[in-house]
């Protein structure tokens, strides 16, 4: 070869720092950085790398141009680095990250609301046509088959509305609402009926989750009445919102179509739920539908929130 005035013998890489994945300890929905280390070397070593989970590539994962990824998913997270130049190669010491599944939250306990049907619930009548709907719930209330045109049906997905026949409770009285209440419901609507749609109506002081001409609504009825805009209704396509009435704060609060929180204020004095209703004027199908209240001086058995992810959780 040609003599290079200066020039000394090619070095084969020596590691002088380790590859390393931080922050240690990182959990899901951590953001991770991932350090390749260094080496020394006569040329200077060139580093060749990946990172695998549970043995399979993610370095396409990588965030664009940085060596960062979010932690979606569970397990063992290793970083490979290898070291060359002209005069060898060297292997670091593998950098390893064991990622643990995320904490389950406890199962909700819907046996403690005013009224919880999801696909499940006893039914009276036969699956093309449906009288009753007995609710899980504290008191086991029953939703009878009220007005007339098509029938209510059942099957895998839950209970089937055609702008005819509802489900409508018996009047109730000494709910505990009297510090507030909440509702949820999960739905899917294939068209607009003759009349503002009933996810959930009722009488007394109540939450009412409406269709109105195309447009989902989360209304408050109170000492005043209140409407906020949910979204656009997504005809054909499975949707969940929710609203609250909080006698303690008197706000109106409401998850939207796209899982957004907001509250306006509202009048509220005791709030009194009196009767509960759904599936009058509607085209659809309730997947699921939860009723929870607050009593005077009480607790919530379950958060709004919590209520409104694990329905979300579902679709």
């Amino acid at each position: 070869g040609t003599l290079i005035e200066g020039a000394g013998p090619d070095i084969a890489p020596t590691i002088t720092r380790a590859p390393s994945i931080l922050p240690l300890g990182a959990v899901i929905g951590d953001s991770i950085s991932l350090d390749l280390g260094a080496a020394t070397g006569a040329p200077q070593p060139e580093a060749s790398w990946d990172i695998t989970l549970n043995g399979d590539s993610i370095r396409s994962q990588l965030d664009a141009g940085a060596l960062t990824v979010e932690l979606s998913r569970p397990g063992l997270y290793e970083l490979s680095v290898s070291w060359s130049n002209n005069a060898g190669i060297v292997d670091a010491v593998i950098a390893s990250l064991t990622v643990e599944p995320a904490p389950q939250a406890p199962p909700i306990n819907y046996g403690q609301a005013i009224v919880y049907i999801d696909a499940a619930s006893a039914f009276q009548g036969s699956a093309t046509n449906v009288t009753a709907i007995t609710t899980t719930g504290r008191q086991g209330l029953v939703l009878t088959a009220t007005g007339s045109g098509n029938p209510v049906t059942h099957g895998p997905a839950g209970f089937t509305f055609a702008n005819g026949i509802y489900m409508q409770s018996a009047v109730l009285s000494g709910q505990p609402t009297g510090d507030g209440m909440f509702a949820v419901v999960d739905f899917t609507l294939t068209s607009y009926g003759t009349s503002s749609g009933q996810l959930l109506q009722g009488a007394g002081s109540r939450l009412n989750l409406l269709d109105m001409s195309g447009a989902l609504r989360v209304q408050g009825v109170e000492d005043t009445t209140i409407t906020m805009n949910a979204g656009t209704t997504p005809y054909g396509r499975r949707f969940v919102i929710g609203g609250r009435i909080d006698d303690l704060t008197d706000m109106l609060g409401m998850y939207d179509l796209a899982g957004a929180y907001s509250e306006q204020p509202i009048g509220s004095t005791n709030p009194d739920l009196t009767r509960v209703i759904s599936g009058r004027y509607l085209n659809g199908t309730l997947h699921r539908l939860a009723v929870f209240g607050r009593p005077e001086g009480g607790a919530w058995p379950v958060s709004f929130e919590e209520v409104f992810a694990d329905f979300r959780a579902g679709v």
